[in-house]
This record gives structure tokens, sequence and C-alpha cells, in this order.
């Protein structure tokens, strides 16, 4: 170790750094020589007192690193970091998300766009996420190119909304919107430029009125779970079901002989179409992947056919339709393709998942789903620290939620809600839950939700389970803004 990192590595220590010596060996790859290293110098108090800051200060310097080794100017950055508040946000992405981390890593530029007016001070709707994704992928040539364009789409945002989070620039409902927008703007793109493929190679699908005109047949993808009830994580599988209006067959295109080629059925069609979103969206690439993509949910699960008509969904649901799959569809939301065919697959439904009679059968069924996790929690001691599924976790609030909602969605459609906050704020409303458990159950839910998207948004993984290590457990706290009193 040199003599510049062994003069810092005591001041990182008593900054918080567990491993100084390596703290202090990044500090001087990012500073090489003798002009970078005064400018650390000239940065160095305001650097230790943010490191004291941030969840891990060792995991911050080693990124900070890394980073230094993307940007060509370092003058630049140094000048950038003479701003306290600038050198805080770096050092916070740093020090608490790998997953960020990497995206910053990947894109150095995106730092400066990070800075720019307005990008963190506001949210954006989903009309400009749409414009935006949309410009991404307008120059790109073929398929493979406008999904790498939306999966540059994602990064980038994914990395503005992940850092309004963890500044506090957002409640949290805020932030599982916005995140739930991005995934429908993404979704919708792939949709547009995918039937668009198809079109082009086998004509468009088409239904025909009493009069003998021709109209392209709707197609809807439908968000389930927390996709649908706008309330989705840092990384969430999106479950979707995709439906198309009717039978029918596909325009076809100019063939040799003067007649048309390629005609596809509605039900091909739509396959090829729901695959063709499937792989796009969850084919891993340096960028990472957009999204993991559940089907499950669909009419026959993995058996089922992996789009359906709107009247194949109305024979499943009156035939075979399942406890489970009501409670399902309290969250299914119209979210690309056809909205009017999504409204219209609502209207379908609603007698299916909502009954005008009490329905005390359903809340059994919903208890012995609830029975079968809590012994799956208790011959798992592991399973135990799990926010999502352990004891009074996120899947006990939405159970109580739903099923209360389907004892009373028949006669007060006012219930019939699929984001779990505004749902509870709902049933206190209607006096369905005192106003004690309302109060207790929105705390406990916000609280989970946001320790649930500090779990996740460390190394992007599906994870909901509190860590072992002590060390690991104290970092998780300080990314949640507890810290250690100041003596």
């Amino acid at each position: 170790m040199d003599t510049f990192a062994t003069t810092l590595s005591p001041r990182l220590a008593a900054a918080g750094c567990r491993r100084p010596d390596q703290a202090a060996k990044n500090l001087a790859l990012v500073a090489p020589d003798a002009a970078s290293r005064s400018q650390v110098e000239e940065i160095l108090p305001t650097l230790l007192s943010a490191l004291g800051r941030v969840p891990d200060p060792d995991l911050a310097l080693n990124n900070l690193e890394r980073y230094g080794q993307q940007v060509l100017d370092r003058q630049f950055l140094f000048s950038l970091f003479r701003n306290p508040r600038i050198l805080h946000l770096a050092l916070t992405i740093f020090g608490s998300s790998q997953f960020l981390s990497d995206i910053l890593i990947r894109h150095p530029q995106l730092f400066a766009w990070l800075l720019e007016p307005g990008v963190l001070h506001r949210p954006k709707d989903k009309e400009d996420l749409a414009a935006e994704a949309q410009q991404m992928v307008a120059p790109a040539s073929n398929l493979e190119r406008k999904w790498s364009a939306l999966r540059r789409f994602k990064s980038q945002e994914i990395l503005r909304i992940g850092l309004q989070d963890l500044v506090g620039r957002q409640s949290l409902v805020g932030i599982t919107e916005e995140l739930s927008n991005l995934a429908d703007v993404i979704v919708e793109t792939g949709d547009q430029f995918c039937r668009a493929d198809l079109a082009r190679r086998h004509g468009p699908p088409r239904l025909s009125d009493e009069t003998g005109q021709f109209r392209e047949c709707p197609f809807v993808v439908l968000g389930m779970g927390k996709l649908g009830g706008k309330e989705l994580n840092f990384s969430s599988d999106i479950d979707l079901i995709f439906v198309y209006e009717e039978e029918g067959e596909t325009a076809g295109t100019p063939g040799t002989g003067g007649g048309p080629s390629g005609r596809l059925t509605h039900q091909e069609f739509f396959r090829k179409l729901g695959e063709m979103l499937v792989k796009g969206l969850s084919e891993s690439s340096p960028d990472g992947l957009l999204y993991r993509v559940d089907l499950r949910l669909r009419p026959e699960g993995r058996s089922g056919a992996i789009a359906s008509s709107l009247r194949s969904c109305e024979l499943y649901y009156e035939s075979w339709g399942q406890t489970w799959e009501r409670q399902a569809m309290i969250k299914a939301r119209p979210m690309a393709g056809s909205l009017a065919l999504g409204e219209a697959f609502l209207k379908m439904m609603a007698p299916f998942v909502y009954r005008q009679s009490l329905d005390l059968t359903s809340l059994d069924e919903i208890r012995a789903m609830k029975d079968r996790i809590n012994l799956a929690v208790a011959q798992d001691a592991r399973a135990r620290r799990n926010v999502k599924l352990g004891y009074g976790g996120i899947r006990e609030i939405e159970f109580l939620v739903q099923g209360v909602q389907l004892l009373h969605g028949g006669k007060n459609p006012w219930v019939r809600e699929a984001n779990t906050l505004r749902a509870l704020h709902r049933l206190a409303g209607q006096d369905l839950l005192a106003d004690a458990d309302y109060e207790a159950l929105v705390r406990a839910y916000s609280f989970l939700r946001r320790l649930e998207h500090r779990l996740q948004i460390i190394h992007d993984r599906q994870t909901h389970t509190l860590p072992d290590d002590p060390q690991e457990l104290t970092g998780l706290g300080r990314r949640m803004g507890y810290h250690p009193p100041e003596h």
C-alpha cells in the first residue's frame, strides 16, 4: 500500500469502513497521480462526512473506484464532487445498491443526466415515459435492436426511480406506481413492434361485421398481482394474461400466385405474439433482462393456451374457475394493447369474482390457503424471516384485504380495488375495518413494502428474506434510514 493510501486508512476507519486498507486502495486508484490526489485531499472532509451517512462505506468506495475507471476526465469528476450534494448522491448510489451502481458503471454518462434539472425532483407520468420509450426504439432496424433499446431505457429509468427512492424524494405509493407505469410502457411498446412484425409477415388479424367490413382484432395484456395493483417491486416478476377478442384468421400477405399466403388463425397469431413478448421481455443481456414473466394465472395455468379468446375465458371461468382465481382476478388490470377489450373482460369477470350473496365458503378456502403457507413457514426456520410469507407479513395483509373484498364486493362495488393501500382505505371508509385496524395495517404494510424494496434493490434479486449476517442486517437497517446515534 502506497503512502497516500496508508495515510487515508485510519481516517476511513473512523468514517465507518470495515476494511479501511482496501477502502484506501480504492480511493488511491481513483486518484492515481499527484494532481488528482491533491483534489482528493480537498474534498476529503466532505467525502468522509458523506461516507458516515451511507449504508455501506466500503461498497461505496469500491464502486466509486470502478466508476472512476470508466470516466476519462478525472478533473471533471472531481469538480463535480466538490459539490457536497452531488458527492452525497454518488455515494448514496454506490453505497446502497450494487444493482444501481452496475447500471451507472456500464453507462457512466447517466450520472450527468441524473443531475439535470427536474430528473430527480418530480415523477414522470406514463405519457412521458411512453414518448421516451418510442424515441429510444424508433431508430432500431430490427426486433433484436428494439428490445436492446428497451433494455437501455429500463436501466436508465430504474436508476432514476431507485435513486428517488433511496433519497426519499418519493413516497412508497409514488415509487410503486412509477415502477408499474414503466412496466406498462415497456410491455405496450414491445407489443406494438412485435405485432407490427407479425402482421407484416402474416397480415393483420381481422374480424368482419354484418356488412362484411373488416376491422383489426383487438388484443389486450392484463397485468395481474402487484403489476395489476400498480404496486410493483424493484425486482418483481410480472404476471400477465393475454386475451384477444374472438376467433378468425389473418389477412395473409400477397402470394406468388396472386392470392394471400402466410395466413394464421387468430389463436396461432396471438400465441406467436405472446411467445415473442415473453421471449423479448425475459431474454438476458449485458444490460440484464427486462422482466421475468409469469403466465401461470392464465386460464388452465401451465397447460392452458398462451393467449385465449374472450369467449374461451368466459367458458373456462364459468365452468372451472376456483376461489384462488377469483382472488387473483381482484388485481386484474388492462395495461397494454386494447384497453377497451380489457374493460370488456373485467365486466365479463365481475359476476365470477364478486358474488351477490355472502360467500363464506370462499373465506374458508382462503383461510386454508393461508394455513398451508403458515405450515410451510413453521417447517422452515429461515422462512420466518420472510417479510412476504412470514407471520404477519405482506401476504397475510393482502389475504385479509382480498377476503373482505370477496365477501362484500358483490353488493358494494366501491370496495373493488386492485391496489392494497387504496383497498384498505376504501374498506375503512365503508366501516368494514375498524379505524385502529386500518391504521395498524397501513403502517405495517407500508413498512414491509419499503423493507422489501431495500432487500431487492441491493442486487436486483427477488428476495424477501432478512439476512442472517449481523453486518448485512446493520446495512439493511441503514438503508431503511436507521443510523447509530452520533457521539
